[in-house]
């Protein structure tokens, strides 16, 4: 969602006889994304500027690289924001008194919380007593990927 420039991480992977094991379904997603919009709201507020200001600065744009370094083709964060702005009318938030106050807020929140590339694929490998491996980059979330691949090996 956002341009982050200066961003490094280290990771490794290991070789087991397992199966993979990770969170999924959104996982920990509306977590980080609390800690992060929550974030955007003390910067704005400490540079004095309109939050939604700050965000649009910082929201990724098309050919931009994302967190993995994938460029991307598509994207219409800035023009969404826009137009929830302009729907839910996020300059006009009216006087509250009292101990019940009403208000506008705004937040963002993207799904891509893996590492991992937005497409996948594999390498076949035919040992020495003619077995066939299959090395995959398809996730296995309940759909039977790892029998269909095996299948069309």
């Amino acid at each position: 969602m956002y341009r982050i420039p200066h961003l490094k991480w280290d990771g490794y992977a290991v070789y087991t006889n397992t199966p993979k094991r990770r969170g999924m379904r959104g996982y920990g997603v509306n977590e980080v994304a609390f800690a992060i919009e929550s974030n955007m709201e003390i910067a704005a507020e400490k540079l004095g500027i309109d939050p939604v200001e700050l965000r649009r600065k910082n929201l990724l744009r098309e050919g931009e690289p994302m967190l993995n370094g994938e460029i991307t083709h598509s994207i219409g964060a800035a023009e969404c924001l826009d137009r929830v702005c302009a729907a839910i009318k996020l300059n006009e938030q009216g006087a509250s008194e009292g101990p019940w106050r009403k208000g506008k807020g705004l937040a963002l929140g993207n799904k891509y919380s893996t590492a991992r590339a937005a497409y996948c694929g594999a390498r076949i490998r035919v040992t020495e007593n003619e077995r066939i491996i299959v090395y995959h980059g398809a996730d296995a979330v309940g759909q039977g990927v790892n029998t269909v691949i095996a299948q069309m090996a």
